[in-house]
């Protein structure tokens, strides 16, 4: 979001220019807007922290442990790749093996970029309160929390 932020900056510094005439005070409403800008990317970064927590405390493993496991995911990828296969390889030519297979990297960080996707995806629903706990609630007419 910080990249979209700075590169609307320009733009509506120039908008700010064409309505404001007076320099100084222009100068002071360009500041007062980046200002709110940077407040509310640094409110959003926090609001993403607790829900963050809020995922990790969870009991079901399928809500919090889909972040370690693709993680250990790829630390099992990138050890066989850069550390063992190598190594395998290296002992293979040297003592008559069978060369180690190879993995195809690509495939799995196309695999993570796909489950970080979902996991965006599943946070901006929760933001919104379009998440299936709340249309439940909703439906029950439950409080939500």
């Amino acid at each position: 979001m910080l990249p979209l932020i700075t590169a609307l900056l320009p733009i509506v510094g120039d908008v700010i220019d064409r309505v404001i005439p007076d320099k100084e005070a222009a100068a002071k409403a360009k500041l007062e807007m980046q200002a709110s800008m940077m407040a509310n990317e640094h409110a959003i970064t926090l609001a993403q922290l607790e829900i963050n927590k809020e995922e990790a405390k969870n009991d079901n493993i399928f809500v919090s442990g889909w972040r370690p496991a693709v993680g250990w995911l790829g630390v099992l990828a990138l050890l066989w790749v850069y550390i063992i296969h190598p190594l395998l390889a290296w002992a293979s030519i040297n003592l008559g093996w069978q060369a180690p297979p190879e993995v195809d990297t690509t495939v799995i960080l196309q695999i993570l970029t796909g489950l970080l996707g979902f996991g965006a995806l599943r946070t901006f629903e929760k933001t919104k309160g379009v998440a299936r706990e709340s249309l439940k609630k909703k439906l029950t007419m439950e409080p939500i929390e």
